[in-house]
């Protein structure tokens, strides 16, 4: 019989025999991490691409390595600051399960795909793409972020160029349903922009505004400017969230119902004398009764005060309606009164929502004045996908990738036989995902030019990686908070850690192998060509200079407006040059009351009649309840992991629910009162059930 101390002599000894083994000795240890003496520090600049903010980005090197990324100090959009989106991009540069170069799919081999080699692939996908324009138009779609940068110009002019409507721009669906709001009361294309910063009441309809993934640091700043002059913030939403947390008020409203509140608030300002007459009478049609309101009997002011009474619309949103009123007294009183309406999230009645916030704003006359709604000033170039004798095509909405997903599975003529995805994940974005992911199998040919692996590309057919903003040289065309045009440039900050390319370069290659018909379309050598022509029409814009420090901006931004220009370029090579240095060119000047660029309709006036013709029977009826065995669901972004490539890295991922303090799990919020009615309890695992499938949550009991 074995002592204890003979069993634990016998265990160690047995250990020691495994740990000496031949097999573990053929696991060569790993060499110690060098010892770096010399260290060589520069810095570069750079342009972050994980939202569509476009933010500055000034990159710290140690031996031509980057080891931090900060905000570039002169870029106008995010003068230095950086979120957490920003501060995270650089572990997507040192991310081990980046794509190594392109691969097709093989499903002979383990895990579906083989490497192949970059020639081989663009022969590949310039031959079908080839045999596709020959076949007719329309056969080609392009999937792309949001058509800011050079490169997704160029995939829409590939589309153009094929005769193909199919571009989709994976926008938010509050930024469509605005652009739809322009078009249809303005009678133009292009961007709204609010003034976040000069306002004095800032009412958020359901706009999630310091959640939104789309153009973060644009709202963040504005909102944080408009909060140190003293500004005042109510948000109505479902959810309180980060939003409604750092509001002054927050009202807790039905989902769907924000522009019913929107049109409520209106009610209460026109019946207690708060509508800006003047404006109204200058400025908008189909407003006042005898005016032309598109067919309507009527104007907008008296369908207003007949359907949206404090009653109705307390019973509609479950605001209360002495609530409401206080809320349109505050509103109506203000210096600058600003409605914002839902910036994310789907919903069947966005295109209502937004033009509910829109003629409130105008009730409130806060359209293209300081404070208010105001009308993106455009960059002097011009959108690369508008070919000559095509400008009318670019007034269509661009189509959905829902409405891509419907035409590819109810076998639509022409089919499409080519789609090119770039800076997009719509399978994971979209809330019919599964619909998408069937379309896209369902297309002979998808090219995805993602660094990762996403669930879009689970669904792809070749994969040509992109290099990262850091790794190439980048541009992008955004505005900024005060709608002034914004254009950034600037070099590779690093060495490309994987056989990856820039894809501006693979859609010129492409565009140069699919015929003639496509290829007279793109007359440039590579992308540096492309960069100096949009550089060329910059100069010879005779507007706007290279970024600078705020104190020159403003002095930039008196003389321009004085008819003087001293501008710190004296050719095109030269502002080329100091693009790259400084981070790019801006033209910091707005010019209010140019309601000949605001409004493109004869009349020069804002018609608003089209409010009614979307208010549809189902958004005026009560809202319908769920069934007692069922829940609402309402579905709401994490900033920051609902964009491109952001939901890949760690510290977004432990960051995901700051105001639910929990990473790395996917959570749900209950109302008190429910969770207690279904006997869940705050940190509760649950599963949610719907027609679309199932996911594991955490619970977090929250009012709402």
């Amino acid at each position: 019989m074995l002592k204890r101390r003979q069993f634990l002599l016998g265990i160690g000894s047995g250990a020691l025999a495994i740990g000496a083994s031949p097999l573990l000795r053929r696991v060569k240890a790993a060499a110690p991490a060098p010892v770096v003496l010399a260290r060589e520090e520069s810095w570069a600049r750079s342009i972050c691409q994980l939202c569509g903010s476009g933010c500055g980005l000034s990159v710290r090197l140690i031996n031509g390595k980057p080891v931090t990324v900060t905000g570039n100090p002169l870029h106008p959009v995010n003068r230095g600051g950086l979120c957490a989106r920003g501060a995270a991009g650089l572990q997507l540069y040192y991310d081990p399960d980046r794509l190594a170069g392109p691969m097709v799919r093989d499903r002979s081999v383990l895990g579906g795909w083989a490497p192949i080699a970059w020639d081989e692939a663009l022969g590949r996908v310039g031959q079908k793409l080839a045999a596709a324009i020959e076949q007719g138009s329309g056969r080609i779609a392009v999937i792309r972020g949001d058509g800011a940068t050079l490169t997704a110009q160029l995939l829409g002019r590939l589309a153009r160029a094929a005769r193909s409507r199919w571009v989709v721009d994976m926008k938010p669906a509050g930024q469509r349903a605005a652009s739809e709001v322009l078009r249809r009361m303005h009678g133009r294309d292009g961007q709204l922009v609010y003034d976040l910063a000069n306002a004095t009441t800032l009412l958020s309809l359901d706009s999630a505004l310091l959640e939104s993934p789309a153009n973060s640091m644009v709202l963040h700043r504005g909102f944080a400017e408009m909060r140190s002059r003293g500004g005042t913030f109510i948000h109505a939403g479902p959810r309180l969230g980060v939003t409604g947390a750092k509001a002054d008020t927050w009202l807790p409203v039905r989902p769907s119902t924000a522009g019913i509140l929107a049109l409520g608030i209106a009610h209460m300002m026109i019946k207690e004398g708060y509508e800006r007459t003047d404006f109204l009478r200058h400025h908008v049609d189909g407003y006042f009764d005898g005016e032309d309101a598109g067919g309507m009997r009527g104007g907008i002011r008296s369908w207003i005060l007949r359907e949206f009474s404090p009653e109705r619309v307390s019973e509609l949103t479950g605001v209360r309606w002495d609530q409401l009123i206080r809320t349109a007294r505050t509103f109506g009183r203000a210096e600058r009164p600003l409605a914002v309406g839902p910036l994310d999230g789907e919903s069947r009645f966005s295109v209502f929502d937004a033009a509910a916030a829109h003629v409130l704003n105008a009730i409130a006359g806060s359209i293209d004045t300081p404070g208010g709604v105001l009308l993106a000033r455009e960059s002097p170039f011009a959108p690369l996908e508008r070919l000559g004798g095509e400008e009318g095509a670019l007034g269509e909405p661009s189509p959905t990738v829902e409405e891509l997903a419907d035409w590819v599975l109810a076998d639509k003529k022409p089919q499409i036989d080519v789609c090119l995805v770039h800076e997009a994940d719509p399978v994971f974005t979209s809330v019919a995902g599964g619909k998408v992911r069937e379309a896209l199998r369902k297309i002979p040919l998808v090219v995805s030019t993602s660094p990762v692996m996403t669930d879009t590309v689970d669904a792809a057919d070749v994969v040509l990686p992109d290099r990262l903003w850091i790794e190439r040289r980048s541009d992008a065309t955004v505005v900024d908070g005060s709608a002034h045009p914004v254009v950034s440039l600037s070099p590779a900050a690093a060495p490309a850690r994987a056989d990856a390319r820039h894809t501006a370069e693979v859609v010129l290659a492409l565009a140069k192998r699919s015929g003639e018909a496509v290829a007279r379309h793109f007359p440039w050598a590579n992308y540096d060509a492309v960069v100096r022509e949009m550089v060329r029409a910059l100069a010879e814009s005779q507007t706007g200079d290279t970024f600078s420090d705020e104190d020159r901006s403003v002095w930039v931004q008196l003389m321009e407006r004085s008819g003087w220009r001293s501008p710190s370029y004296r050719s095109a090579s030269q502002l080329e040059k100091q693009m790259e240095e400084l981070g790019g060119w801006w033209d910091p000047a707005y010019y209010h009351g140019e309601w000949a660029r605001v409004v493109a309709r004869e009349e020069r006036r804002i018609n608003v009649a089209p409010l009614r013709s979307v208010a549809t029977a189902e958004i005026l009826s009560r809202p319908e309840e769920p069934a007692e065995n069922e829940l609402l669901l309402y579905i709401h972004s994490e900033p920051t992991l609902a964009a491109r490539a952001a939901g890949s890295l760690p510290y977004l991922q432990d960051l995901s629910s700051p105001f639910a303090q929990r990473g790395w799990v996917t959570t749900a919020e209950l109302n008190p009162e429910t969770a207690e009615r279904l006997g869940v309890a705050h940190g509760d695992a649950a599963t949610i059930e719907n027609d679309y499938g199932s996911v594991s949550v955490r619970v977090i009991v929250s009012p709402g």
